[in-house]
């Protein structure tokens, strides 16, 4: 066990206040969004960081398996403990948090695909997993995973998804320093969370990420196929869509598949 003082690079007076006091760096683990969760019900506080070089069991959203090769990319998992009305808020916080440190790192612009996919020439990078905790009606604990393709292209080694994910060295045109971004991320992300306890909305600055809104697109959720223009999104950050039969819908949750127009003629 760690603190972010006793990072590689880290530097005396740059500190997180919250995030990152207590760092638990594993080898190999099955999951450390589960290895986090035991901390959780073992009472550690909020602030705990889970870290791996490798996940035998890594998921992502909607339980599909995260995979990297030992040592490429940066798989963490955050403890947190928010008052549940911000609990909504934060994935949108952490995407912006995490997009704002590749951006420092890379000096390339993150974009957001809805509902929490991070991009770059619209090839995903990165991505968070949100998952809560509650014992009756109290929310216990929030855990917040995050998933990072940094000197590995997933592209490259599995031709189906060349055109859909792809990792930052390989955006950037050289290796990427995975111990400096994972400071700025964490950074970020203590900075994120301090505002959205103070009241702070991160949904503009989400929005204005999110490339997703004026495409046609295909979402698929909860067993449903919806096809049509996404026209928007509510603070709440559900994609607004104008169905192909005339419908306005609203989406919580789901994958999203750009569609092309239909040839005229």
């Amino acid at each position: 066990m760690t603190d972010f003082g006793a990072l590689p690079g880290a530097r005396k007076g740059r500190r997180p206040h919250l995030i990152g006091r207590e760092i638990h760096h594993f080898g190999s683990v099955g999951s450390t969004m589960d290895v986090a969760r035991d901390l959780a019900a073992a009472g550690r506080p909020e602030g705990v960081v889970v870290r791996a070089e490798e996940q035998t069991a890594g998921r992502g959203r909607l339980g599909r398996r995260w995979f990297a090769p030992p040592g490429t990319s940066l798989l963490f998992t955050v403890l947190l403990r928010p008052p549940a009305g911000v609990v909504e808020l934060l994935p949108m916080a952490v995407a912006v948090a995490v997009a704002r440190a590749a951006e420092k790192v890379t000096g390339l612009r993150a974009a957001v695909k809805w509902p929490n996919d991070l991009v770059i020439s619209g090839r995903k990078f990165a991505g968070i997993l949100v998952e809560t905790e509650f014992v009756g009606d109290e929310l216990a604990w929030v855990l917040v995973g995050v998933g990072v393709n940094v000197n590995w292209d997933p592209g490259a080694e599995f031709p189906e998804l060349a055109g859909q994910a792809t990792g930052l060295a390989r955006e950037a045109g050289r290796p990427i320093d995975r111990e400096r971004l994972f400071r700025e991320i964490l950074l970020e992300l203590d900075r994120a969370y301090a505002k959205l306890q103070a009241g702070w909305s991160p949904f503009q600055a989400w929005r204005r990420r999110l490339i997703t809104v004026g495409q046609r697109v295909e979402v698929v959720a909860g067993g449903q196929r919806l096809r049509g223009l996404a026209v928007g999104v509510d603070r709440t950050g559900r994609l607004r869509l104008r169905t192909d039969d005339g419908r306005l819908a609203a989406v919580g949750f789901g994958d999203v598949f750009q569609v092309q127009p239909a040839a005229a003629g």
